[in-house]
């Protein structure tokens, strides 16, 4: 028999003023008898280093350690049947306040195997598919980087909500309309990941472009190739990725030449804010 259960995502924001953040957790109470469960990601996280840098994330440990023992008082309870106090503390922990980890608004589901189970499933899809996208990770910390030794800083995390499709772009202006750099690196271990995140993106901006929530040539895509030396299939992959990214009225070109972001990338943020500054209006 199913049941109704109660969960919200754990995710690591250090900057708060950018919106950027990473699933890292997920925790659910169950509001007929109290029941929880929760599952944080490891503490050597090293995505979020290459994302966030050195600083937030020493502060990624420590911050985590602090949840645990608050999210055990949490399971404690309702182990012991205190409904009641268990559904107070999930309350206070999931509610808005200021942290490098916050919750994602409290959400319902009905599941039938339980709630260790949900929180596994949960886990697997919200927080390990997220680390599989995470590849283009690096690859944005590199152009944010470049962007801003060129004293281009008007570019930040953007999503746009749908319905079906939201999607969050990682380097992105938006002055009435969305202009956007997405890097999308295929450096994936097999050559049917490689694939299916070729066509992820390219259904995403498909959706997008259909829905009107983006113009052509809105998106510049920045795209990082297998490394040197990967197999044909791998190759094979890529280029029927590609194949399928090229279809898309975007210009796609290499996020780095000889080691360096590729100066296309520059022109195309440069010109961006130059065609929005009242001095060219």
């Amino acid at each position: 028999m199913k049941e109704v259960y109660r969960y919200s995502i754990i995710r690591f924001q250090p900057f708060a003023d950018l919106g950027e953040f990473a699933n890292v957790g997920v925790v659910a109470i169950s509001p007929s008898h109290g029941a929880a469960a929760f599952k944080i990601a490891r503490k050597r996280f090293g995505r979020l280093h290459d994302f966030f840098g050195d600083d937030a994330y020493r502060a990624y440990g420590p911050a985590v350690d602090y949840l645990r023992e608050e999210l055990g008082r949490l399971v404690m309870y309702g182990g012991l049947g205190a409904s009641r106090e268990a559904i107070q503390i999930f309350n206070h922990l999931t509610r808005e306040h200021e942290s490098t980890l916050v919750f994602s608004e409290v959400r319902t589901v009905l599941f039938e195997a339980g709630i260790d189970e949900l929180v596994r499933s949960l886990f697997a899809r919200l927080v390990m598919r997220q680390l599989q996208e995470a590849n283009d990770l690096t690859l944005i910390t590199e152009i944010r980087q470049a962007l801003r030794e060129n004293g281009i800083r008007s570019f930040k995390a953007i999503r746009l909500d749908d319905d079906v499709v939201p999607v969050k772009f990682p380097i992105a202006n938006d002055d009435g309309r969305l202009r956007a750099i997405h890097p999308l690196a295929f450096n994936q271990k097999t050559p049917l990941a490689v694939f299916d995140h070729g066509s992820l993106w390219r259904k995403r901006l498909s959706y997008l472009l259909n829905q009107n929530k983006i113009d052509e040539g809105a998106v510049l895509l920045a795209v990082e190739p297998p490394e040197n030396g990967a197999s044909r299939s791998i190759q094979h992959a890529f280029n029927e990725a590609m194949g399928e990214i090229q279809s898309l009225p975007f210009e796609q070109v290499e996020g780095q030449i000889h080691g360096q972001v590729n100066p296309r990338i520059i022109q195309f943020a440069d010109a961006v804010i130059s065609r929005r500054s009242p001095l060219f209006n």
